[in-house]
């Protein structure tokens, strides 16, 4: 139930150095991994790896499924909640076009699993109704250290 603009406040408050909320190809780039992976997990659905698809109950603590974490140690990119990604949605490759949607990623714990994977994306307004976000949340994204 977070606001486009309270989830990016939150990422710049928690990492005052640079913390703010992921471009939707870095979102991508982490569920995938460099192997190119259709799910974090893997190449097939898996539904004991993510809050999605049949399992309709509402969100479910951090790391409640630890068969879809990434082998990189990424948990819940798919399930659970959609997550805001800071690029606009539009058309790939398209980088001049307006928009007043947002990309979502991830899935929530009420999508389907045809849309649970690491490639779908969704577009969501950055203003909305608070029930319409019953779903939607975020994970920060900040510089990597040196």
């Amino acid at each position: 139930g977070v606001l486009y603009a309270e989830a990016m406040n939150y990422c710049t408050w928690r990492h005052p150095k640079g913390g703010r909320l992921p471009r939707e190809e870095e979102w991508e780039a982490a569920a995938r991994g460099t192997s190119g992976r259709a799910y974090p997990w893997g190449n097939a659905w898996n539904p004991n790896a993510a809050n999605a698809g049949s399992r309709r109950t509402g969100p479910a603590p951090v790391a409640s499924y630890p068969e879809g974490r990434t082998p990189e140690g990424i948990f819940d990119l798919i399930g659970n909640v959609w997550e805001w990604t800071a690029s606009p949605y539009r058309a790939y490759r398209d980088t001049t076009s307006a928009s007043s949607l947002y990309v979502i990623r991830g899935g929530g714990f009420n999508a389907l699993e045809r849309v649970s994977s690491a490639t779908f994306r969704g577009g969501m307004p950055a203003v909305t109704s608070r029930e319409d976000l019953s779903a939607t949340g975020f994970r920060c994204a900040m510089p990597a250290r040196r």
